[in-house]
């Protein structure tokens, strides 16, 4: 064991491993996983990862217990939590057009084969 490893254990050797409750969904249409996530909480933290990044909120006192922790955040005013990141609001265009594209057509498309007809628009980029 060389020096870095030894003090890494030192500083290590008092702690315990402590099994502590924790849940996770998965929140998905049945057959897409456009917008689909999980959501993993445990008591101080709740995690939600999906196709559009990730997020994970901190809070040992507002995230104690499930159901008040996600009260807490639902009620939570969003420039709030972005100061406490320091992630930025961003504008993708192209992603949010091929979204709302994706989305349009995940109950257009259905209807569309049911009557064989289907009429696409080409795409034309914002000046």
């Amino acid at each position: 064991m060389d020096r870095k490893d030894s003090a890494i254990a030192k500083e290590f050797e008092s702690h315990e491993v402590q099994e502590v409750i924790s849940r996770t969904w998965t929140f998905s249409r049945p057959d897409s996983w456009i917008m689909g996530c999980k959501i993993t909480w445990t008591p101080g933290l709740l995690h939600l990862g999906g196709d559009i990044g990730e997020l994970t909120v901190t809070h040992h006192h507002a995230l104690r217990d499930l159901w008040s922790g996600i009260a807490w955040i639902a009620g939570a005013d969003f420039d709030y939590l972005m100061e406490k990141t320091d992630a930025e609001r961003q504008f993708d265009q192209d992603v949010t057009v091929a979204q709302i594209v994706a989305m349009a057509n995940e109950e257009a498309l259905p209807c569309a084969q049911q009557t064989k007809t289907f009429v696409s628009a080409p795409y034309a980029p914002l000046a």
